[in-house]
C-alpha cells in the first residue's frame, strides 16, 4: 500500500441496545381505580419491534504531514411499538399529558348562554378546536327553609345554585343537553326557557406541527377500557396471537414510540377522567357515589348486592350541597374497608351497619343547599333521656363523663393534597383557630395525606372540618351511659338528650359514637358533645400555591413576519452580497428558529440557526424627511411583536452608529431612547439619516422598523443566485431547543434578489483631476478627466467595472461658502445626489464618506488671481467611500 493514499476514515460507534430497559416488573401490580379526575403513570404491559436507528456523523481529523482524514461517529436512537396501561376502565377521557420535558396541555373554560323560547343551540366559541366537555349545568334559585336542631331559630335559605344537566342522545327535556360533537353544538329543550346554563369544555391550543390534542402529538391511541374491547389492530396485523383486548382496562398504544438514545420509556403521566364524574363542569366525584360503586362493583370492586347498601342519600346531599367532591386513585392493594373508611372520614361521615345494611351518616348539622341537592340534617334527638332512662351500676353516678386531654386537641390542622391547578403537584391546605392558640398555644397537626382531593377549596373545606371537630368535639367530653332493651332502636349517629340533676344537666344533646351489648344483656353507650355549627364547612375561597415548573414541551409558536433586506456595502460586514434577516417570535415561548433557503420553493436547504428574537416592529406615526443630523425629528416604533427593548446611547455613540436601525429602507441612528409604554419608545434628540449613502426620505406610520445589531441573522448568498427569487421558512423552536416547528408547517416567504447592493467601488483612478481656478474675483475647484476641463473620469467597482462620472465645478464649499485663498479642500462624490461637495475639513468629508460618499481628491486655492495647488485623483482603495453609485 502506498504511503502517499489517503488515510481511511476513522470510526467509532456505540454499543446498540437489545430491547427497553425496563426498571421493574409489572407482573402481579394491580390495575389502579381512578374516579374524577386526577393524574398517574402508566405501566407498559406490551412491546415489541425494536428498533436502533443509526445517526452517523462525519468530522475532520489529522492534519500535517502526510495529510488528514475523517472521524465517522455513528450514535443510535430507538423506537417501539408499546401498550401502557393506564387504569380499569371505561374511562371517559385522556386529558393532558406529563413527561420529564413539562407538559402537553388542553385548555379548560365556561361560557354562558341563555336559553330562549322555545329551546335552542348554542355552539362554544371554540368549536375549531373543540375537544371534550365536563358538563352543563343550569343557574336554578332556591328559596328553602330550614330550623336546625340547635340553631337559633328558623331562616329561609335563598339565592342560586349550579344544577348540573343530564346530556341525552336527542330532544332534551327539562334539565337535559344534547351535543353535536362534531360542531360543538349544545342544544337545549323548550322546558328550559330564559335559563342560564354554563358549558364547561375544553379545547387545544393548535401548535406549530398539530392541532394540539396531545395523544396526537404523541402519536397515541387511546382505548378506554371497554367491555368487551377490541384488540389494537396494530397487533392484529403485526402479531396475531398476541392481540390481547385487554377488556376493562384503559391504555394507550403507539406503533413507534420514540426511546431517544437510552432506550427507555418516557416517563409519561396522564390527566385521566375517569369513573363517576359529578358532571355540571365538576369533574371529581361524589363520596356516597364512590362508596357505592366499590362496594357492588362485580369487576373490580367488593361485589355486594346492592341489598346490603342502606339509604346514604342524606351523606350525599351533604357532600354536593358543600362542594366535597373528590378523585380518589386507588392504586395499592390494600383492604376495602380501610380505603372506604378514609374517603367517608374526609367526607364529614361515618359508616355504621345497623338493620342488616351499611348505612352512611353524615356529621353535618347545617341545612345547605348547592349543586342540585338540598341537605337537612337529621339532628333531632331521638330521645329526651333522664335519670330514670338510666341504668346504674352500684353507686356510680349512670351519666360518666371524661373528659379528654388537651393533648389531643389541634388547633392548627394541614391537609397534603394534589392541586389540579398545579399539575397535580403536592401542597398544603391549613386551617387554624386563632382564638385558641391564643388561649391555650398552637398545637399543630402533622399532615393528614389526602391525595383523593384535587381541588384547593376542597382541601380548605375539609381542613376547616377538621380543625373544628378537633377543637369543639375532640376537645370537649365523652360520655358513657347504659340503658335498656327498649333503646334498641337507637343507632350510632342519632342524636339524644341527657338530663342529669348530679351532674347539671339539662337535654345537653350529645351524638352516640359507639353501642355495645353488655354480659347481661344491656346496652353499653358513648357519646361526645354536639356543638350545633361545628359540622358545616366555612364557605369562602381558598386559592392554592400556583408553583413554577419549566415546560420543555411549550410550543414556540410561529415567527413574525421577517425584515429581509439586502445590505449596501457599507453596512455589509464582508464586502460580499449579504442578505440581512429580522426575525422574531410571536410567543413568549419563542427561543430561536432554524432557518431554511430554496430557490424553487419546494426544497429547502437549512442555512444556519437563530437564538432568540431581533429587536423589531413597525413605526407607530410618519417620520419626515430631513436633513441629516435630524435634531427635531422623533422615531416612534412600537416592538411589541418582539417584545424588544431599546437603550439610549451618547451623541458619540449616534454619531459612530452605534445605534443603527433600519427604518424601511433608510439607516438610521439614534441617542435617546424613551419608553413611552410598554414596548413602545420615541426615539429622540439626535438622529443620523441616510447612513451609508441609504437614501434619506419620508416613513408612514407602519413602516418595517429593525434594530441592527447581533441579534440579526446574516446570509451571504452566492453570486450566481442574483436575479432570482429566494425563499425562506423558519421552523422555531421553544426555549429548550425542542418542540421545533415542522419544515412542512412553517411559512414560506419571498425575497427578490437583485445584487443591487454588493460590490462597491473599489477605487477612483488617477485621471481623476482636482484643481483650483480664477474665475472673475472668486476661486472655484473643477473636478474633470484626463481630457481636460469637461470630461469625465472613471471610478472602477471591486469587480472591475467601472462607470464615468461627468465633470464639474464647484463654486462653494458644502456648507455654501465660497472658497477661500490658501486653502486646503478635499472633494467627495454622492452617488445619490450624483453631484460633488467639497469640504475645508478633511473630518467632514471622512463623515460624507461614511454615509456613502466617495473620495475623490483635495487640491489647495492659491491667492487671489494666482495659481493654485493642483490635486490628483483618489487613486487606490477609496477608503471604504464611493458605493452606490451605477
Amino acid at each position: 500500500m502506498s504511503i502517499f493514499s489517503r488515510p481511511k476514515p476513522l470510526a467509532t460507534q456505540q454499543t446498540i441496545l437489545q430491547a427497553i430497559r425496563v426498571q421493574s416488573s409489572s407482573y402481579g401490580q394491580v390495575v389502579p381505580i381512578i374516579y374524577g379526575q386526577n393524574r398517574l403513570p402508566g405501566k407498559l404491559i406490551w412491546y415489541g419491534d425494536f428498533t436502533p436507528i443509526a445517526n452517523t456523523s462525519k468530522t475532520a481529523s489529522g492534519g500535517k504531514g502526510l495529510g488528514g482524514g475523517t472521524t465517522k461517529t455513528t450514535s443510535y436512537t430507538y423506537q417501539a411499538a408499546v401498550a401502557i396501561a393506564l387504569c380499569e376502565g371505561p374511562i371517559a377521557q385522556l386529558s393532558n399529558v406529563w413527561d420529564t420535558k413539562g407538559t402537553l396541555l388542553l385548555v379548560s373554560t365556561t361560557e354562558n348562554y341563555t336559553v330562549p323560547g322555545g329551546g335552542g343551540s348554542y355552539q362554544v366559541s371554540q368549536h375549531a378546536n373543540y375537544f371534550t366537555h365536563y358538563g352543563v349545568a343550569r343557574a336554578d334559585s332556591y328559596s328553602v327553609g330550614a330550623n336546625d336542631y340547635g340553631s337559633d331559630g328558623p331562616v329561609t335559605l335563598s339565592g342560586t345554585q349550579k344544577t348540573p344537566m343530564t346530556q341525552v342522545g336527542s330532544a332534551p327535556a327539562a334539565g337535559q343537553f344534547s351535543v353535536n360533537t362534531s360542531t360543538a353544538t349544545f342544544t337545549f329543550g323548550a322546558a328550559d326557557a330564559g335559563k342560564t346554563v354554563t358549558i364547561t369544555y375544553v379545547y387545544s391550543v393548535p401548535n406549530s406541527n398539530s392541532n394540539g390534542q396531545p395523544l396526537q402529538m404523541l402519536s397515541l391511541t387511546l382505548f378506554t377500557g371497554a367491555r368487551p374491547q377490541s384488540p389494537w389492530s396494530y397487533l392484529t396485523s403485526n402479531h396475531a396471537g398476541q392481540d390481547l383486548g385487554y377488556n376493562g382496562i384503559a391504555y394507550v398504544a403507539a406503533s413507534s414510540m420514540d426511546l431517544g438514545s437510552s432506550g427507555s420509556l418516557p416517563n409519561y403521566s396522564f390527566e385521566i377522567l375517569g369513573l363517576l364524574p359529578f358532571g355540571g363542569g365538576i369533574t371529581d366525584a361524589e363520596p356516597g357515589a364512590i362508596v357505592n360503586d366499590l362496594l357492588t362493583n362485580p369487576f373490580y370492586g367488593v361485589g355486594w348486592s346492592s341489598g346490603l347498601i342502606g339509604d346514604y342519600s342524606n351523606f350525599s346531599n351533604y357532600c354536593k350541597a358543600n362542594g366535597l367532591f373528590f378523585s380518589p386513585v386507588f392504586d395499592a392493594q390494600q383492604d376495602a374497608a380501610s380505603q372506604i373508611d378514609d374517603l367517608i372520614d374526609l367526607a364529614n361521615g361515618a359508616a355504621i351497619w345497623s338493620e342488616g345494611v351499611v348505612k352512611i351518616k353524615s356529621y353535618g348539622d347545617t341545612s345547605t343547599v348547592g349543586n342540585g341537592a338540598t341537605f337537612t340534617p337529621n339532628t333531632t334527638p331521638v330521645y329526651d333521656l333522664n335519670d330514670s332512662s338510666f341504668i346504674s351500676k352500684g353507686k356510680a353516678d349512670p351519666v360518666q363523663i371524661v373528659r379528654k386531654s388537651r393533648a389531643d386537641t389541634f388547633n392548627n390542622v394541614k391537609i397534603e393534597f394534589v392541586n389540579r391547578a398545579n399539575s397535580y403537584n403536592v401542597e398544603i391546605a391549613e386551617d387554624k383557630d386563632d382564638a385558641n392558640i391564643s388561649l391555650y398555644g398552637l398545637k399543630a397537626d402533622n399532615p393528614r395525606q389526602a391525595h383523593a382531593i384535587t381541588d384547593a377549596t376542597v382541601a380548605k373545606k375539609v381542613a376547616n372540618i377538621k380543625r373544628l371537630r378537633s377543637v369543639y368535639i375532640d376537645g370537649g367530653n365523652a360520655y358513657k351511659f347504659t340503658l335498656g332493651w327498649q333503646y334498641i332502636l337507637l343507632e350510632p349517629m342519632d342524636l339524644v338528650t341527657i338530663t342529669d340533676s348530679n351532674l347539671g344537666l339539662n337535654k345537653h344533646p350529645v351524638r352516640i359514637t359507639s353501642i355495645k351489648e353488655n354480659d347481661i344483656g344491656e346496652l353499653d353507650f358513648e357519646a361526645e358533645d354536639f356543638p350545633w355549627g361545628t359540622a358545616t364547612p366555612t364557605a369562602y375561597p381558598y386559592v392554592g400555591g400556583g408553583g413554577f415548573a419549566p415546560n420543555q414541551q411549550a410550543d414556540p409558536g410561529a415567527i413574525n413576519t421577517p425584515i429581509i433586506f439586502e445590505a449596501n456595502d457599507r453596512l455589509s460586514e464582508s464586502g460580499n452580497y449579504e442578505l440581512w434577516l429580522g426575525v422574531s417570535g410571536a410567543s413568549s415561548n419563542y427561543g430561536g428558529c432554524h432557518v431554511w433557503l430554496s430557490t424553487d420553493n419546494s426544497t429547502f436547504v437549512r442555512i444556519g440557526t437563530i437564538h432568540g428574537s431581533a429587536r423589531m416592529g413597525t413605526l407607530t406615526a410618519t417620520l419626515a424627511s430631513a436633513a441629516d443630523p435630524d435634531t427635531s425629528d422623533t422615531l416612534s416604533v412600537d416592538l411589541t411583536e418582539s417584545f424588544g427593548a431599546l437603550s439610549s446611547g451618547s451623541a458619540a455613540d449616534c454619531d459612530n452608529y452605534r445605534t443603527l436601525c433600519y427604518v424601511d429602507g433608510e439607516y438610521i441612528s439614534y441617542q435617546i431612547a424613551m419608553l413611552t409604554s410598554a414596548y413602545h419608545y420615541n426615539l429622540a434628540t439626535r438622529l443620523r439619516r441616510g447612513v451609508f449613502g441609504t437614501k434619506i426620505s419620508s416613513h408612514s406610520s407602519g413602516s418595517a422598523f429593525l434594530r441592527l445589531d447581533d441579534a440579526v441573522f446574516i446570509y451571504q448568498p452566492d453570486p450566481t443566485l442574483v436575479g432570482q427569487t429566494l425563499y425562506f421558512k423558519f421552523t422555531s423552536f421553544n426555549k429548550f431547543e425542542l418542540m421545533e416547528q415542522s419544515l412542512a408547517n412553517a411559512t414560506s416567504y419571498s425575497f427578490s434578489f437583485n445584487g443591487s447592493f454588493a460590490n462597491g467601488d473599489a477605487y477612483v483612478s488617477n485621471n481623476a483631476n482636482v484643481v483650483p481656478a480664477w474665475t472673475g474675483s472668486a476661486w472655484n475647484i473643477q473636478i474633470y478627466g484626463p481630457g481636460g476641463a469637461g470630461t469625465s473620469y472613471t471610478a472602477y467597482k471591486s469587480d472591475k467595472t467601472s462607470r464615468s462620472i461627468s465633470a464639474q465645478t464647484l463654486t462653494t464649499d458644502s456648507t455654501g461658502t465660497a472658497f477661500g485663498n490658501s486653502t486646503s479642500y478635499y472633494v467627495t462624490y454622492d452617488p445619490n445626489t450624483q453631484t460633488h461637495a467639497a469640504y475645508k475639513y478633511y473630518s467632514d468629508a471622512i463623515a460624507a464618506v461614511g454615509h456613502g460618499a466617495m473620495f475623490v481628491g483635495q487640491t489647495t486655492t492659491g491667492t487671489a488671481g494666482g495659481t493654485g495647488g493642483t490635486g490628483g485623483g483618489g487613486g487606490g482603495d477609496s477608503g471604504g467611500g464611493g458605493r452606490q453609485f451605477f
